[in-house]
């Protein structure tokens, strides 16, 4: 059985890596927030911000002599280019260049430095890479810029986690949730945070409605069965524990755990 207070963090795809690609004008109105994971948190309004004259934390520095740009993207005008930039670079973060990607997206906030859909991406890129204060700095500028941007809030609150800032970390997760109260992957993550709290019954609940509002989210399942586990409900976390074998069969940490909570329901390997 694994145990208590274990956490498992969300891999690439389900909180680093929701990129933006420059999404929204500024006046639009949702229209998906009612499942979760979202794409889009944006409320109907964002606050008008004038551009910023302390870019410099996050803006362009160490820029590689070798690196250039095609003269077709130079070519574009600022916007346009900048969308051209941060399209590429949401392209080379999928396939694990965060260094690359970084670079562009510090063009691109050169170019339109009052976006936060950019601050967002750069800040992904800087935790891809482990440099979690510049991350952190990244996330900042975007939430100067959009307060309500739930996805930026939940991966802050990843990183403050991870430095042992609980208290901080729960207080984003919490924003995220004001924003977007059906968002699975922040309901998770509180979870996880409020567990290391040692506030165990508001973990539960959060758990719980994360694989409600998501009910293929594994990782979800696997923090509420072990969760489950631990308070001696053995046929409830067996079954959030065959849930997660279901959808990631060769994820070995539930199968240990099954033969812990339910070892005569071991389904066959």
């Amino acid at each position: 059985m694994v145990a208590l207070g274990t956490v498992v963090m969300l891999p690439p795809g389900w909180w680093e890596d929701r990129l933006r690609p420059r999404a929204r004008p500024r006046s639009a109105t949702p229209t998906n927030l009612a499942v979760g994971p979202v794409t889009s948190a944006a409320p109907a309004t964002v606050p008008a911000v004038a551009t910023p004259t302390n870019v410099a934390a996050v803006s362009l520095t160490n820029r590689p002599a070798t690196r250039s740009l095609p003269e077709a993207v130079l070519a574009l005008p600022p916007e346009e280019r900048a969308i051209a930039l941060l399209s590429q670079g949401n392209r080379l973060l999928r396939v694990g260049q965060a260094a690359e990607a970084e670079w562009l997206y510090r063009q691109a906030a050169d170019l339109t430095p009052e976006d936060e859909d950019v601050f967002y991406n750069l800040g992904i890129s800087l935790a891809r890479q482990g440099r979690t204060n510049e991350a952190i700095q990244a996330y900042e500028r975007a939430l100067t810029l959009f307060p309500e941007y739930a996805e930026v809030h939940n991966n802050y609150g990843n990183l403050l986690v991870d430095l042992g800032r609980l208290d901080e970390g729960v207080e984003h997760f919490e924003q995220a949730l004001e924003t977007l109260p059906d968002y699975a992957v922040a309901h998770n993550n509180l979870g996880n945070a409020l567990l290391r709290q040692g506030k165990a019954d508001a973990a539960l609940d959060r758990f719980t409605r994360a694989v409600q509002l998501d009910t293929n989210y594994w990782q979800a399942h696997f923090n509420l069965g072990n969760l489950l586990a631990n308070r001696q409900r053995s046929a409830e976390a067996a079954a959030h524990f065959r849930e997660v074998l279901r959808l990631q069969p060769e994820f070995t940490p539930a199968r240990t755990a099954l033969e812990g909570a339910a070892p005569a329901t071991v389904p066959e390997p």
